[in-house]
């Protein structure tokens, strides 16, 4: 298996998984709930997230601190691709 920076040869996590085992490992189908989990949990966390920055944000606009709503609009546009990210399975791994 080649790895090339990002994955292995751009097969998903699953599909290797599949290769090695032939589905049939209780092991693997443990790993693979408890990672779908993860993904679940860490897509929670960013919603949270993105609402606490939301509203940083407008207390920042209230303050009249361009500067700082700026970065915050940032970060909330990168949780968003983040988030979007964590939505389709075959984009980790």
């Amino acid at each position: 298996m080649a790895r090339n920076g990002t994955g292995f040869s751009g097969r998903s996590a699953l599909t290797l998984v599949d290769d090695l085992t032939d589905g049939s490992s209780e092991l693997v189908r443990e790993v693979v709930s408890d990672s779908v989990a993860s993904v679940a949990w860490a897509a929670a966390a960013m919603t949270r997230l993105e609402r606490e920055i939301d509203n940083l944000w407008r207390e920042s606009m209230e303050a009249h601190d361009p500067a700082l709503s700026q970065r915050l609009a940032d970060v909330s546009q990168a949780l968003k691709r983040a988030a979007l990210l964590l939505e389709h399975d075959d984009t980790i791994g």
